[in-house]
């Protein structure tokens, strides 16, 4: 069975996001490499260890248009931590709100959660309790998907 190990994306700055992941979310960097790539140009990637496991890496490149911050690309990448209860969501808001970062309450799944932007647009949300882990294949999931794509054939 294969298992969520890390999720890598492009950014405007490392340096913002080294802030925001390691001092907001207080996520540890745990790997800082650098280099080139085919084309000579020059990037750097960060990665900080996610909590329980996996880690998120960041990479800047250097003389390559920037990613755009807004718009529907950037409302497609979210990405969700879990906290054990409602009461650690009252830490985060507060957390966010010293940091001056604004968010939104929302229902997300199983329960509330609060959801906010990294300083690339990334929407990132942390919700209680921790959902429900889905495991089994879902045939209104496949429904779905299967009505969808036949409607943008």
């Amino acid at each position: 069975m294969l298992s969520l190990d890390r999720v890598v994306f492009r950014v405007r700055s490392a340096s913002a996001s080294r802030d925001f992941y390691g001092g907001v979310l207080g996520l540890p960097l745990v790997s800082a490499v650098s280099g080139q790539d085919e084309d000579g140009h020059a990037w750097l990637a960060l990665t900080f260890a996610a909590p329980r496991g996996g880690s998120i890496c960041v990479v800047e490149h250097r003389g390559l248009a920037r990613p755009r911050s807004g718009g529907a690309a950037a409302r497609a990448r979210r990405f969700g931590f879990s906290t054990p209860s409602e009461l650690d969501l009252v830490g985060w808001r507060r957390r966010l709100s010293e940091a001056a970062i604004a968010y939104r309450e929302e229902t997300c799944g199983d329960g509330p959660a609060v959801v906010f932007q990294d300083p690339d647009g990334v929407i990132l949300e942390i919700q209680a309790p921790v959902r429900r882990r889905l495991r089994r294949r879902s045939r209104a999931a496949e429904a779905e998907a299967r009505r969808w794509l036949a409607a943008s054939a």
